[in-house]
């Protein structure tokens, strides 16, 4: 989010609410494919854009595939972009995502870290990120405010 945000013309920022290991669901450790007991780092940020929360991010990234990871929870997230650190600090290949959209209900918290009035509803992002070698790296949420969120969509072909 944040490259394509400062292409835009926003100013980009983020509020760390959590940046720790956590365990991981059944669900993340068999796409993960990690051990049961295994943990996983937790990033959770409020996204802003103009000084205006924009969405809410719940990072999982999977240490086993680079152990450089769990490192990741001393960084300052909130004037860092994780993926600028993964592809320039650590060179990790992002090769592509996996990505679903949804509308969904939100819920207290998340209308009250969002900032919103009159307005409940939001869009719920699913995206799975691959490392070149075909491996989950990463498995995020975002939920975004759907009274501003914007779909644009490029095909190169039809």
């Amino acid at each position: 989010m944040t490259q394509e945000a400062k292409h835009d013309g926003f100013n980009v920022k983020s509020k760390v609410l959590k940046n720790t290991l956590v365990k991981p669901s059944q669900e993340l450790l068999e796409i993960f494919k990690m051990p049961t007991k295994s943990m996983v780092v937790y990033l959770e940020r409020v996204r802003y854009l103009n000084n205006e929360p924009y969405g809410i991010e719940r990072s999982y990234l999977n240490p086993m595939l680079d152990i450089r990871l769990l490192s990741l929870v001393e960084k300052d997230f909130s004037i860092l972009s994780l993926y600028e650190v993964l592809k320039k600090e650590y060179e990790i290949n992002l090769k592509y995502a996996d990505e679903s959209i949804e509308i969904i209900k939100l819920n207290e918290k998340e209308i009250k870290l969002l900032e919103m009035k009159n307005f409940e509803y939001g869009i719920l992002r699913h995206r799975y990120t691959y490392i070149a070698e075909g491996h989950c790296i990463e498995y995020v949420e975002s939920i975004y405010r759907g009274d501003k969120y914007k779909l644009k969509v490029k095909r190169s072909s039809i």
